[in-house]
């Protein structure tokens, strides 16, 4: 993946499949004015280029999908007889790549309940239990994974401020775009001025390529932010050493300890609540993986 700040396009490229023929541009819009699903192909051509920086390049635009970046998360995981999961039940960004993840743990914490309550006989008392657990439980994780998703979008954030941009200015747009007296005015005429808007904000970005001393100040800052970024892409810790501490599970008496980079290193331990520890086994002369199934717990 490769970021991508100038004064015509701020986003990333990044590419999709291994042979690094397709890429995909993710740069911020103003729907309210400019949806992006109707952005005309050669507009969408333009961002392209001047993420890419190089007209010689030939370029094909596939496709332009909209998506917005947000958490979200339902108001109860359960009513009833009605159990969410997955995306039905909370949102993440993109950021950290937790969504699908989270899914899973929430898909295998529901089955084990499931398979209880439907492979013998469970009191009804206890069965209420199992199943409130799942809500009090799926709820805690998600608001961790959450906590966890703005800490890593606030560090890559650093990276504009690092550049003289204000991360906060481009919400604030969107929020002004979206306000009554705004929709007042011609489309053309709100596009134009929020565009204008947008290239002010942007400005500080043309320092980057500024030959003199300032330039060179302004991508050293750049560059410093960027090395800080590890934790956005290696997720690890959050991965596999997320441990529950609510839920239908016994506390553990003498927490394990824990890695002073929780978020990037995973420390395989085996308290109530956490993934059950890899283990590599023998099996017909070769080496098998047990592997942990995500979700399954002590």
């Amino acid at each position: 993946m490769y970021w991508i700040f100038n004064p015509k396009v701020v986003g990333t490229l990044t590419a999709h499949t291994a042979d690094e023929q397709d890429w995909v541009l993710t740069t911020a819009v103003l729907p309210a004015l400019e949806p992006a699903g109707g952005m005309p192909a050669a507009q969408a051509l333009s961002l392209v280029r001047a993420a890419i920086g190089d007209d010689s390049v030939d370029v094909r635009v596939q496709s332009v999908r909209p998506w917005s970046m947000a958490l979200r998360r339902a108001e109860a995981a359960r009513v009833g007889r009605v159990l969410l999961l997955g995306e039905a039940a909370a949102g993440f960004s993109a950021i950290g790549g937790f969504g699908m993840n989270h899914g899973i743990e929430d898909a295998a914490s529901l089955a084990w309940r499931l398979q209880i309550l439907l492979g013998s006989f469970v009191r009804d008392d206890l069965a209420q239990a199992l199943l409130s657990s799942y809500a009090e439980e799926r709820a805690a994780s998600a608001q961790a994974h959450a906590s966890r998703t703005q800490q890593l979008s606030d560090l890559a954030d650093q990276v504009l401020r690092a550049a003289g941009v204000d991360p906060g200015g481009f919400q604030a747009l969107s929020a002004l775009s979206r306000s009554p007296w705004v929709r007042l005015l011609p489309r053309p005429a709100a596009g134009k001025l929020f565009r204008a808007a947008t290239g002010t904000g942007l400005k500080p970005l043309g320092r980057l390529a500024d030959a003199g001393q300032a330039g060179a100040e302004v991508r050293a800052r750049v560059r410093r932010a960027i090395d800080r970024q590890r934790e956005v892409f290696v997720t690890l810790g959050t991965d596999l050493g997320h441990a529950h501490a609510t839920g239908f599970l016994c506390p553990e008496p003498h927490p394990h300890a824990k890695s002073p980079h929780a978020g990037t290193d995973y420390w395989a331990e085996s308290s109530p609540g956490a993934l059950v520890p890899h283990l590599w086994s023998q099996a017909d002369g070769g080496s098998l993986s047990r592997a942990t199934w995500p979700g399954v717990r002590r």
